[in-house]
């Protein structure tokens, strides 16, 4: 694990991580209990002042800082905030959760010294053709001031650990609260509302997912659907006086490299060489291709472990991955290419 890591604060139901960090218990653990036992921290908002010389003066702004803890017993500034930003400590949060839905949590964590928290809660799981497919809520604050409190459902497919996100534009699935006035009651809101509705989400996945592994894919189908998901970059725009410079076009070849390397990787895996992806909800099927653009999007390189899980929840992986649910879960668009 990388010196970002905060202790080991991690909490997993029943199973341990593969870090190995953390503890684990066998019993239904509530969001409080789960953070009360893995050595609580806190995060406030402190008032900003300057030094002019002849004394302190107040401004306009907060420090997001978490307290000092035993293993590290330092003040910790996260960001700088204007008066009105208003946050929800962990503590905060699993209260609200306990309170609203009182489900017990499947694992909890914190990372980069206390500047992100998550914990996720388990949705009923789904099994297509054998293959089977859980589902989650992830609450997961950064508190940087840079970033609103996200709460987001994803799934997870059991055979590989790879995560699975959806395409925004056809389900609600990510919900993003603003750090202002109301945000707890607007946090306790949300929270209730995306635990009723993923329930009865769960059950439409499930017919979306048995779609795709009976949607059968020609070798000319997976080419032309991976250009699509892995368009090609634009050609680089000329500055007004240099034109298109050295470093441009550089950057440029750049992009169409890793185009490229992510089509190749995807279509290999998709061919047999990703996990689980010769077994009969899968093979040579939209579900199959799918899985193998997760796959390559949850495991290539990265720089590090918290940018990884980052970037599959609410980044750029994300988003390929919910581009690539999209096409291949329009069988219009798949029959529409001519074989």
């Amino acid at each position: 694990m990388s010196s970002g890591n905060f202790g080991e604060r991690f909490f997993f139901n029943r199973e341990p991580g593969w870090h190995g960090l953390g503890k684990v218990s066998d019993k239904p653990t509530s969001a409080s209990d789960a953070f009360e036992g893995m050595s609580p921290f806190d995060i406030k908002l402190m008032p900003v002042s300057v030094d002019i010389g002849r004394g302190y003066v107040a401004t306009d702004y907060q420090s997001i800082t978490r307290t000092p803890v035993p293993d590290d017993p330092r003040h910790r500034v996260f960001g700088l905030v204007k008066s009105q930003y208003v946050i929800l400590p962990p503590a905060e949060l699993c209260k609200i959760y306990d309170e609203v839905v009182g489900q017990p949590i499947e694992t909890m964590g914190s990372i980069n010294k206390g500047i992100t928290f998550f914990f996720t809660v388990e949705l009923p799981s789904v099994s297509i053709k054998g293959d089977e497919v859980r589902q989650f809520i992830v609450i997961c604050p950064t508190y940087d001031g840079n970033t609103a409190l996200p709460v987001i459902v994803c799934s997870v497919r059991v055979v590989c650990e790879n995560t699975l996100m959806v395409a925004k534009s056809q389900a609600k699935v990510s919900y993003r609260i603003i750090h202002k006035a109301g945000v707890a009651e607007e946090f306790r809101k949300t929270i209730d509302h995306v635990y009723r509705e993923g329930i009865n989400r769960a059950l439409a996945q499930k017919e979306t997912f048995e779609r795709m592994s009976s949607t059968r894919l020609t070798i000319k189908q997976v080419t032309k659907i991976l250009e699509k998901v892995y368009r090609m970059p634009d050609e680089p725009e000329a500055y007004r006086i240099s034109g298109v410079t050295l470093n441009q076009l550089k950057c440029h070849q750049r992009n169409i490299e890793k185009v490229e390397t992510s089509r190749v990787n995807a279509l290999s895996l998709f061919l047999g060489e990703g996990t689980g992806l010769n077994d009969a909800a899968c093979a040579g099927n939209a579900w199959g291709l799918y899985n193998a653009i997760c796959e390559w999007e949850n495991y290539k390189r990265y720089r590090s472990i918290e940018s990884r899980g980052t970037q599959i929840l609410m980044g750029k992986r994300a988003k390929t991955m919910g581009k690539a649910y999209a096409i291949l879960g329009d069988k219009k668009y798949i029959s529409s290419i001519n074989v």
